[in-house]
């Protein structure tokens, strides 16, 4: 009994996937002056800036960063001056809590308007207002790959990136796309199933016997 229940514990912990691309469900920025705000902040969210597509839960995550560009064109989202850090910030709702531990940033591959550096916090609203936790500041920068970075677990819906700094531009900053990573459970194998329920069926034999 001790060996069909450990089987099954093996079989269940190996049905959760690590590090799977999680796309958030919407986007805001911070209330900046509107005279500088260009794209849509869903275009941050909508893939349509990068060079190939994911499927938010199914794509890992370290693959698809690092072999996918973004390229400079109107997807990308600009705002002016404000929020905490002076230069803006995003706020990002992921449609559900999450064990998340990894983000992924494309920015503008060129330019001095490009975000550099940020703050990422974990938030229980979406947008200014909540409480906060700091996860930590990262890099970003002016190339078309991702600046992908990874953290201790950390199960919240809600993200913010407060700009810290970017590449120069005095009135606004840009990021392309942005996509976190994290654990979502699977579908176990058709494999492991198999094996599941022959062992099940011999435990289910062998206890018949003994009643006998």
């Amino acid at each position: 009994m001790k060996k069909i229940i450990g089987l099954m514990l093996c079989l269940l912990a190996g049905s959760a996937q690590a590090s799977v691309i999680l796309g958030p469900t919407a986007a805001a920025v911070s209330d900046v002056d509107t005279s500088y705000l260009g794209t849509n902040p869903y275009n941050m969210i909508d893939q349509s800036g990068l060079s190939a597509s994911y499927v938010s839960g199914v794509t890992d995550f370290a693959s698809f960063t690092s072999t996918t560009t973004a390229h400079y064109d109107s997807t990308l989202s600009t705002y002016g001056l404000g929020g905490v850090a002076g230069l803006g910030s995003f706020y990002f709702d992921l449609g559900g809590l999450f064990d998340v531990d990894s983000i992924a940033i494309w920015g503008q591959d060129c330019c001095t308007a490009t975000m550099t550096s940020y703050d990422l916090y974990a938030s229980d609203t979406f947008g200014a207002g909540g409480s906060r936790t700091l996860i930590g500041r990262f890099s970003a920068g002016t190339t078309p790959s991702a600046f992908a970075h990874t953290f201790a677990t950390i199960s919240a819906r809600y993200f913010e990136v407060d700009v810290i700094t970017n590449a120069g531009y005095a009135y606004a900053t840009r990021i392309n796309e942005i996509v976190f990573g994290g654990s979502v459970m699977a579908v176990p194998e058709a494999s492991s199933l198999l094996i599941l329920a022959i062992a099940l069926i011999g435990f289910g034999v062998t206890r018949s016997k003994k009643i006998r």
